[in-house]
């Protein structure tokens, strides 16, 4: 046997086996971890880089085709939103929003639920969105509320301020018994200067607009029960508060007369005489234009 011990080659290669296993397994988990960016504790990677952004989405924004909410969950899966689609529910800043409307890298979105019940002022005084407490509160308390890294994602918008083209004589109301008459709302709800905001609210063209449109509002078309407009696309205007309760919800646009807001009813129904500014108990459905490309 010349002195040398024999190596027991099934041993060694069972051996060999259970390394090259374990390397194996070592490697993967190393090129897993190595290969992926960490991960926030919500399970979304960190955006680096992100700068304070100033453009102006609605100068180049063009009408959208009429929106249907499809209520699609999108997964959490990256924040830089590359597939964001219209109609789809997506999570940003702590809420979930509904995309209504997507133009150059940016997407509008609004709360997909009524985030908290505010007065649109604190007086019931003749008052426009420009001066509104409602507006101070988005653009201040609410918008600090998100992280830096959300607050870079939020472009300035330029907002659109209109009258209401309600506030006058020959608007044809529809009796629930199917007869008619025409209104006669003797006085004016000016709009106001356009504003530069983060946060705003839907203006009653921009409900029409991404909510369906039956043409009763530019006809100045309301239907009772109340002066409102009441059609076929109640059911996509409805928003809920977060105990699933049904609620109206204040939208920038003057009332009439100007002490008033405009507001979607609970039912669905747009309310373009609207709801007096100092109720508290209406809700509030924020909108803002998100930036996609950072």
């Amino acid at each position: 046997m010349n002195g040398k011990k024999e190596v027991n080659w099934g041993k060694a290669s069972v051996i060999i086996a259970i390394i090259a296993l374990v390397a194996g397994l070592i490697g993967f988990t190393l090129k897993d971890f190595v290969g992926n960016p960490p991960v926030s504790p919500d399970g979304t990677p960190p955006m680096a880089g992100v700068s304070e952004q100033t453009t102006t989405p609605t100068d180049d924004v063009v009408p959208a085709s009429t929106y249907e909410p499809s209520f699609e969950t999108m997964p959490n899966q990256t924040p830089y939103f590359k597939e964001i689609k219209i109609g789809q529910i997506i999570p940003f800043g702590g809420y979930d929003w509904v995309v209504l409307d997507v133009q150059n890298g940016k997407a509008l979105l609004l709360s997909d639920t009524i985030i908290t019940r505010r007065a649109y002022h604190s007086q019931k005084v003749g008052i426009t969105w420009e001066h509104c407490d409602l507006r101070k509160y988005l653009n201040d308390e609410f918008y600090n509320s998100f992280d830096v890294s959300d607050r870079a994602q939020i472009t300035n918008t330029k907002v659109i301020n209109d009258g209401n083209i309600w506030a006058s004589e020959g608007v044809l109301v529809i009796k629930e018994d199917g007869t008619e008459y025409r209104g006669e709302y003797k006085g004016k709800a000016d709009g106001s200067n356009d504003t530069t905001d983060k946060i705003f609210l839907l203006s009653t063209e921009e409900v029409v607009q991404y909510f369906g449109n039956s043409g009763d509002f530019e006809s100045r078309i309301v239907r009772e029960p109340g002066h409102a407009l009441n059609d076929q696309y109640n059911n996509n205007r409805i928003a809920y508060d977060v105990a699933g309760t049904a609620a109206a919800w204040w939208l920038r646009s003057p009332g009439y007369p100007d002490d008033n807001a405009a507001v979607v009813c609970h039912d669905g129904r747009l309310d373009v005489l609207g709801y007096d500014i100092d109720w508290f108990s209406v809700g509030v459905r924020p909108a803002l234009w998100l930036n996609m490309e950072l």
